[in-house]
């Protein structure tokens, strides 16, 4: 797990995940670049068809404390 501080959320792309130190792991939709916000939705476990409803929201940096490649 990296430090929330090491990750630069300007490099990340639009389909790239992360993880939350809520223990969340979303998908990113959009990144407008500032490296303060990304735009995610939950990823869906498999046979979980819920998470996928779930609407896209900003994500704050300091929440962000995993990328998964």
């Amino acid at each position: 797990m990296a430090d929330s501080k090491s990750i630069n959320l300007v490099e990340l792309l639009p389909g790239t995940h992360v993880g939350l130190d809520s223990g969340e792991r979303l998908e990113i939709v959009e990144n407008p670049g500032d490296g303060m916000w990304i735009i995610c939705r939950p990823v869906a476990a498999a046979g979980d068809a819920s998470a996928g409803a779930e609407k896209e929201r900003p994500v704050f940096a300091g929440d962000v404390v995993e990328v998964f490649s």
